[in-house]
């Protein structure tokens, strides 16, 4: 599940951990032998009580490995 536990189904929650469990999801793969680079960038703030701001970073590097098929790291900072 990619989500944080607060937002995870709650079919999820009963499966299995969602903080260490992998995902597979379907989209559009790269052509073969393709790279592919994603930076995000996720601005947080706002708490029940006091002040909280974050900034999360996370980087992306996607290979085409056949045309059907691609492999994705991931560096959250």
């Amino acid at each position: 599940c990619p989500l944080t536990v607060h937002q995870c189904p709650k079919w999820c929650l009963q499966t299995f951990s969602c903080t260490f469990a992998g995902y597979i999801y379907t989209t559009d793969s790269l052509p073969e032998k393709q790279w592919e680079y994603e930076q995000w960038h996720s601005f947080r703030s706002g708490k029940a009580r006091g002040n909280y701001q974050a900034l999360d970073l996370r980087n992306e590097i996607e290979y085409g490995v056949t045309d059907r098929f691609s492999v994705a790291f991931y560096l959250n900072s």
